[in-house]
């Protein structure tokens, strides 16, 4: 007789809260997503200039916890993990929301380290590469920016970049309407981050791999009226990066929303994330990537059931 054994993960990033659960049967050897699902609270918005938390975001991503709790207890699953990423390893006040989080949830809230986060996202994706591939990986996410050099499918470098696509917007002020002329400031300073951060100490091979909710709402703009599915093999090109950019900088906040596959929520800080893939492509010397669904929740979860 087979058994089954189900378990859930909230990972609180910077940006947004996401929340998956999955079961794994005995006999079958792998695991199910049943749930997968997120909530934008931006728990680092601000965090850029104050270097804190502050109380309306924390009161907005506690809220989330609660609610992911309450879904995944509907589901029958009481065990329930976290991890935080980037906004918690920076914030000067992190433990105020670590110790909140304790005290209203019971969850022991683990803040992953820059190299940690890579890695996990990269067990994320790791099944889906092809055998023996070379190349480069990356999660992008609001406060940061996750990178792997891998060989024949292994890592050989993880590292963490503190370039996000919220704190890129607030610098920038990418979110204003016809916000064109940060652009190019953007992406110069994107790409110098990038270099000095040691993206390109190691060449890897040609073939990259991109994650992370931007990367996600960017390949479902590419495919629009198409539906965006993570059963689909999405490749995002130089030329439609470009094309996103322009579009994204040319009209304002509110035509951004209404774009054929934009997430809603995701509008305000879409061009920064576009800017960020664009930079990546020029450092590493690419045309061409393929877009993953899947990434740190996928990776950490997983490692649970072992």
């Amino acid at each position: 007789m087979s058994s089954v054994c189900r378990k859930a993960l909230i990972e609180i990033g910077t940006n947004s809260v996401k929340f998956l659960l999955a079961e794994k049967d005995d006999r079958l050897g792998k695991q199910i997503y049943i749930e997968d699902s997120n909530e934008i609270t931006r728990i680092g918005e601000g965090l850029a200039e104050s270097g804190r938390l502050g109380e309306p975001p924390m009161d907005r991503t506690l809220d989330c916890v609660r609610r992911f709790i309450a879904k995944a207890d509907a589901l029958g699953v009481r065990d329930v993990s976290a991890v935080a990423t980037m906004a918690l390893r920076r914030a000067s006040n992190s433990r105020i929301f670590v110790d909140r989080l304790k005290a209203k949830t019971g969850l022991s809230l683990r803040v992953l380290s820059g190299e940690e986060e890579a890695i996990y996202s990269f067990y994320g994706i790791a099944p889906l590469l092809p055998v023996g591939s070379d190349g480069w990986y990356f999660d992008t996410g609001g406060g940061s920016t996750e990178f792997v050099c891998f060989e024949d499918g292994r890592v050989v470098r993880a590292f963490s970049l503190e370039v996000g696509a919220v704190s890129v917007t607030e610098k920038f002020m990418l979110s204003q309407d016809s916000c064109g002329n940060g652009v190019e400031a953007a992406l110069r300073w994107i790409e110098g981050s990038l270099e000095e951060g040691g993206l390109p100490s190691e060449k890897g091979g040609s073939f990259l791999v991109g994650s992370g909710g931007n990367v996600i709402t960017m390949a479902a703009v590419s495919l629009a009226p198409e539906r965006f599915s993570s059963s689909k093999t999405v490749r995002l090109s130089l030329s439609e990066l470009d094309r996103q950019i322009d579009l994204y900088g040319s009209v304002s906040l509110q035509e951004r929303r209404l774009i054929p596959g934009m997430d809603f929520d995701r509008a305000p800080i879409i061009l920064a994330g576009a800017c960020i893939v664009r930079s990546i492509f020029n450092v590493l010397e690419v045309k061409e990537m393929l877009v993953s669904s899947f990434g740190l929740r996928h990776g950490f979860l997983n490692t649970l059931f072992d």
